[in-house]
């Protein structure tokens, strides 16, 4: 498994296991997001048509570091949380609060576990601003940066 994809499959889990009351995971959460998808995942390609809001898209990208003694990479991990533009001008903004503050606190920090011989280092915050919009959705961006040793 390739260094993006054992983080993913760690962020993964680290969403799943999320389920307390203010929880990314738990449905009576204001901060509850419906669905969490790779972008690389080829079911990623339907979630636009299933309109299920708010909903996360991560994309990771690993730049290697110059090490001769074992492999590093820099991983970037972009976390794309889309909106349905409509409830929100109808709603407040207060769910997209929710969920952009509710990432920030339970991904900040966090040392993703080790899986597949790959050792993270804490998750930290690099980040946060407006994605492109369009007619249907908002996006709010937040980005974290670790490092992975093999």
């Amino acid at each position: 498994m390739s260094v993006t994809d054992t983080l993913q499959a760690r962020l993964a889990a680290i969403y799943t296991a999320d389920t307390g009351a203010t929880g990314l995971n738990n449905s009576s959460s204001t901060a509850y997001v419906r669905a969490w998808f790779y972008s690389r995942d080829p079911n990623s390609d339907q979630r636009n048509s299933q309109r299920n809001w708010p909903y996360v898209v991560v994309n990771i990208a690993a730049q290697p570091m110059h090490s001769s003694a074992c492999q590093k990479y820099r991983m970037g991990v972009q976390m794309m949380v889309y909106f349905d533009r409509q409830s929100m001008v109808n709603d407040s903004s207060a769910t997209m609060f929710a969920v952009v503050e509710r990432l920030r606190t339970v991904f900040h920090g966090v040392t993703p576990a080790t899986q597949n011989d790959w050792y993270f280092s804490p998750l930290q915050i690099r980040d946060e601003r407006e994605g492109p919009a369009n007619g249907i959705e908002l996006v709010q961006i937040v980005e974290f940066l670790t490092y992975a040793t093999n």
